[in-house]
């Protein structure tokens, strides 16, 4: 059809283009017109094209509705116009279902840039596609686009209010955004659709043991095991809620039932290995991680679990080289100052400072620095980097320390730096050898003169007492009801002093001698504790500075414990 008569200005191009589907068109103004309208236009461009068209992509950044096709070579325009009749060929007669379908197979390969494209195309021709929408949603939340992809799916919804899988990814992002109440609401709408679906029960399930309502989830993944028993993703999930509950023997059925369905199931191997772990059994744990990451060795968790395996069976050569892998694992161990070279092991430290940097909780520092002086032997003038204040005062004078700076202070020239915890790596200290270094940390004399003359008129046996942690899934098995500790307030002959610090912990229903209120660090608390004869405490802080100090301390510890206390 050439109307081009009435085509005098402009304006009267653009009413033209407004009434078509499609501009195919060179590079001229009735491209950058189609373009600006955000009609559907596709530019042939040569193979040397104008800059404004870049290179080697087939958009635009000018206009968002444009599709390049390039000549491959110079004057090739059969191989341009047989693309562009090979993609008019595939609309056919419905561009905007074409789009979609070319969309979500792109979507299905991970192609979500170019699906996306494809949607947004598809809309320009019919804006009334549900399908097109909820797919739009699908890639914008594949490349990060979250509050657009919520907006493409409520869009979808508008359009079709049964569309279950819109209500569903709805529901999933706003959980895996922490807000669990509209994520339910919004799974409620899918399940009034379809209430025996699986894939709803499953996911209403993982809503419940993220509020940690797990006898819920139990419910839930169940219901959803009843329809689709074979789904290892669902057993794993069921395991994980028994782990959190202390029901490892349940655990562990479940993440077998998922091996049995799935054998290569990543997270189920590695659930399996943790689970045994966390029952004392390291031996049976070691040959499942390790037949998981021999398949999958990027699998970083798998190396972790390992690395508590093996330190928990005695295997510390094995151990600590899996034990790197913490900077790596899901929720990992941050590494702080990479911009300094790390020590390797072998370099002279003669006349180099070292910066060895503490890390996780206070525990593993206290238990760390006892190779320090090692380090200093070595040489190396040695600078520790506190995780906080609290720790400051009491390492400060400590043997083989040139300095120490808590986190967040200015960090001094270092030729190398250390992560506390693979000072047992790099040093390659044997195990046998680790009471050799006790005791390693020496409280303040002043601190320690006023605790003693503190206690002086207490001739009883003096015990410290400490029974609480923070209560995180991973810390309740440590913690101990104080309440249980009642028949140690029955003895005669003994005083039990209260080192547990915190008000928001549970109180123990007999009296202690308190003296918290006079502590305001850790070097408060090893003056205090070195005037004691014996400290009881659960996996605490406060266990690593009892020992680090020699005194007696005796070790309260769940059915498994850490795998710093080894097995059995």
């Amino acid at each position: 059809l050439d109307l081009t008569a009435a085509l005098h200005d402009f304006h009267a191009t653009a009413a033209l283009i407004a009434s078509l589907d499609l501009v195919i068109s060179i590079d001229t103004a009735v491209a950058h017109l189609a373009g600006s309208m955000g009609k559907p236009v596709w530019l042939l461009v040569p193979f040397v094209p104008d800059w404004r068209w870049l290179l080697e992509r087939d958009d635009s950044p000018w206009y968002p509705s444009m599709r390049l096709f390039r000549q491959p070579s110079r004057g090739a325009w059969e191989q341009v116009i047989g693309t562009v009749l090979a993609e008019l060929t595939f609309l056919g007669n419905a561009p905007a279902e074409a789009l979609t379908n070319k969309g979500a197979l792109l979507g299905e390969h991970g192609r979500h840039t170019e699906a996306l494209r494809c949607y947004n195309e598809a809309l320009l021709y019919r804006s009334d596609i549900a399908v097109t929408q909820y797919n739009r949603g699908n890639s914008l939340s594949a490349l990060g686009c979250i509050q657009e992809a919520r907006n493409a799916w409520h869009r979808a919804l508008q359009l079709n209010p049964r569309l279950v899988e819109a209500w569903h990814n709805l529901a999933i992002s706003h959980r895996d955004q922490g807000d669990c109440k509209t994520a339910h609401t919004l799974l409620l709408q899918a399940l009034q659709l379809r209430p025996n679906d699986p894939e709803l029960q499953h996911t209403r399930g993982e809503l419940f043991q993220a509020e940690e309502r797990f006898e819920e989830a139990i419910a839930a993944f169940r219901q959803s095991l009843a329809v689709r028993p074979g789904s290892a993703r669902t057993w794993n999930s069921l395991g994980t809620v028994y782990q959190s509950l202390e029901q490892d023997p349940a655990a562990e059925q479940c993440y077998r039932a998922a091996l049995a369905h799935d054998p290569r199931h990543l997270h189920a191997r590695n659930n399996l290995g943790a689970v045994l772990l966390s029952q004392g059994r390291a031996e049976e744990a070691i040959p499942e991680l390790e037949l998981l990451i021999a398949s999958h060795p990027d699998y970083y968790d798998g190396h972790w679990n390992l690395a508590c395996a093996l330190l928990a069976a005695g295997h510390w050569a094995q151990g600590w080289q899996a034990f790197e892998y913490r900077f790596l694992k899901h929720s990992p161990v941050e590494e702080r100052h990479q911009e300094i070279p790390r020590w390797d092991g072998h370099r002279p430290l003669a006349d180099k400072t070292v910066l060895l940097v503490g890390e996780q909780a206070f525990g593993d520092t206290l238990q760390f620095v006892r190779f320090i002086p090692q380090l200093a032997a070595r040489g190396a003038r040695v600078i520790l980097e506190c995780q906080a204040p609290p720790l400051v005062p009491l390492m400060q004078g400590q043997a083989g320390l040139t300095d120490v700076i808590c986190r967040g202070d200015a960090v001094p020239p270092a030729d190398y730096r250390i992560p506390l915890l693979s000072l047992p790596l790099l040093l390659q200290t044997p195990a046998e050898t680790l009471a050799d270094l006790v005791p390693y940390l020496t409280p303040s004399q002043d601190k320690r003169e006023q605790w003693r003359i503190r206690l002086a008129d207490d001739t009883r046996l003096r015990v410290g007492l400490c029974w609480w942690g923070r209560q995180t899934l991973r810390n309740r098995r440590r913690s101990c009801p104080p309440d249980l500790l009642a028949p140690l307030a029955a003895l005669s002959g003994i005083s039990l002093y209260r080192l547990q610090l915190g008000d928001d912990v549970p109180a123990p229903p007999y009296s202690l001698v308190d003296h918290t209120g006079l502590i305001a660090d850790f070097s408060d608390t090893a003056a205090l504790i070195s005037c004691l004869d014996l400290v009881i405490t659960i996996d605490t802080a406060v266990a690593h500075l009892a020992g680090a100090l020699g005194v007696p301390v005796w070790l309260m510890l769940p059915l498994t414990g850490d795998w710093r206390w080894m097995s059995e």
